[in-house]
């Protein structure tokens, strides 16, 4: 998103401290004096459990928390008198944020988006007898729970790449030199030197734990080398945090699909788009996102919440792309689409950055590929250099 993690806090936290005042204010008001006997600290962490009971992401959990400390009290006592109840509730409350760390309202907006799913396809939602289904692999007259496994999955709509004047550079646009880094005293990576051109995808390839993941948020500012350097544009930007190098051009898609999963499809396009006529741009090439725009993103189908974190991405193409697994748990079909979007980017004259599990799927979109082998790079080449028998035979060899 390119903000500032510092600037949104301070930010926050004036806010915050701003309601609180106003909440003493028109307390004093109420009172005419405000002590420490008005609100006790046994009251305001009843209050906090409530709303993370409730959503602690929504405003909603906020306001239906104060509504339930307030109005609880004079309900209950209406039916019993025992004082057990508050602690038989709280215990029920604690086994259900347990179930669903999300809260009631996640659940709650989760329930409704499946009954109108159902109201759509009653058939399905009944268990009975779906409608023929036709789509790939799935036979004519096909029904019941063999149809509804054998859907077809939706994929990326086709996209034109925009068309850049994109200048000749004397040096890559990306270049990792030298750059060790890890975390704490635990060393991950080693002296690892990478060059990444204008208009090109560079796979970088590994087996787990080999230190993928590291490179990608070295290079896009979240974690800070310990020796080498990073350049942009042939500038050094080592000591540049991530959201100065966003400013610049260096985009990170990670590996959770960098979106706000309690906030609306429209909100998160806000947040990375706050121009309109961009976000209409983003509609008029991903429809899908149009309809559910209302829609929290944590309720999409990973695809669609793939389509959402690159929509950005694919509207203003930046100078560099850094993608963190990005067909983690997707369809193969919604996985060939989103390679096929970075062969847009790099047409489009975009650096790209893909670190794939996937090696087959990175290799039919790369032109150089870098294995990474316990935070070293063992080899570079053009992808056309490369087979399938000596990629299984490097990730077999570096996972002994």
């Amino acid at each position: 998103m390119g903000v500032s993690s510092v600037k949104t806090k301070v930010a926050v936290f004036a806010v915050s401290s701003a309601i609180a005042g106003l909440g003493g204010v028109m307390l004093a008001t109420v009172d005419q004096s405000v002590t420490s006997l008005n609100i006790n600290a046994l009251m305001g962490l009843t209050w906090l459990a409530i709303v993370v009971m409730f959503g602690v992401r929504r405003p909603g959990g906020a306001v239906l928390a104060g509504l339930v400390l307030a109005f609880s009290p004079q309900l209950l006592s209406y039916v019993t008198s025992s004082t057990r109840i508050p602690s038989i509730l709280f215990g029920i409350g604690a086994i259900y944020y347990a179930k669903s760390p999300d809260g009631l309202l996640a659940q709650v907006a989760e329930l409704g988006h499946r009954r109108r799913g159902a109201r759509a396809s009653p058939g399905a939602a009944a268990g009975g007898t779906v409608p023929a289904v036709r789509g790939p692999g799935v036979s004519p007259g096909t029904s019941g729970p063999a149809a509804r496994s054998a859907l077809p999955v939706p994929v990326l709509p086709a996209l034109e790449a925009p068309v850049l004047e994109v200048p000749v550079l004397e040096v890559p646009v990306l270049e990792v030199r030298g750059v060790c880094a890890g975390y704490g005293t635990v060393p991950v990576l080693l002296d690892i030197d990478l060059e990444v051109e204008a208009g090109t995808v560079t796979a970088v390839l590994g087996p787990n734990g080999s230190g993928k993941s590291t490179l990608c948020h070295v290079i896009a500012g979240g974690l800070r080398p310990t020796a080498g350097m990073v350049l942009v544009g042939g500038e050094d930007v080592t000591r540049v945090p991530g959201h100065g190098r966003a400013a610049i051009g260096v985009t990170f898609a990670p590996e959770s699909r960098g979106i706000f999963p309690g906030l609306s499809v429209l909100d998160n396009l806000k947040l990375a788009m706050p121009r309109p006529e961009d976000r209409d741009a983003v509609f008029e090439q991903f429809p899908v996102l149009k309809a559910r725009r209302r829609l929290e993103a944590g309720l999409l189908s990973g695809g669609e919440q793939q389509m959402l974190a690159l929509a950005p991405i694919v509207v203003h193409p930046p100078k560099v792309v850094v993608v963190d697994e990005p067909t983690l748990g997707l369809a193969p079909l919604v996985v060939e689409e989103v390679m096929a979007l970075f062969g847009r980017l790099r047409d489009a004259g975009t650096a790209v950055v893909l670190v794939e599990e996937k090696a087959r799927h990175a290799l039919d979109v790369a032109d150089r590929v870098a294995f990474l082998d316990r935070g070293r790079i063992s080899w570079v080449g053009r992808a056309d250099d490369v087979d399938a028998e000596g990629v299984a035979e490097r990730y077999l060899r570096a996972g002994r």
